[in-house]
């Protein structure tokens, strides 16, 4: 697991303006990856301290190997498991020419998919299409 967190500190005290530490931690690993940044702008002096002498020995002291080498992270999951996950849906009632009002529009579906007076979803994907289904 990456964790990722940043904090607004005077790290250089009097020497340089206050400045956001950005830390990253493999937690798997124990491996640390830090930059110091005023909002956007990188500041190179610090940044290199920070690789070549602090994160050098934080990780000497403080890393540690992973337990096995595997990766058991879950893969991302695909568009359409995403739109599964991410729809929304409303009740309605098939009229009878087979029209469902949604939002001030009127969607026709097919005669056959459903008989009329039945209660129906509509379903909004992601992209924000909206789609009769019973």
């Amino acid at each position: 697991m990456m964790q990722l967190d940043g904090s607004f500190h005077a790290w250089l005290e009097e020497r340089g303006p206050v400045l956001c530490l950005m830390n990253r931690v493999d937690a798997a690993r124990g491996e640390t990856l830090s930059e110091l940044h005023e909002q956007e702008t990188t500041w190179a002096a610090a940044n290199q301290y920070l690789r070549q002498e602090y994160l050098p020995d934080h990780h000497r002291r403080f890393r540690w190997e992973a337990a096995e080498p595997e990766n058991y992270h879950r893969k991302a999951p695909g568009k359409r498991e995403l739109d599964a996950i991410f729809r929304l849906r409303e009740e309605r009632t098939i009229s009878n020419d087979w029209v469902v009002r949604y939002q001030g529009c009127f969607l026709q579906i097919e005669r056959q998919s459903a008989p009329r007076g039945h209660r129906g979803s509509i379903r909004r994907e992601s992209v924000g299409a909206a789609l009769p289904y019973s």
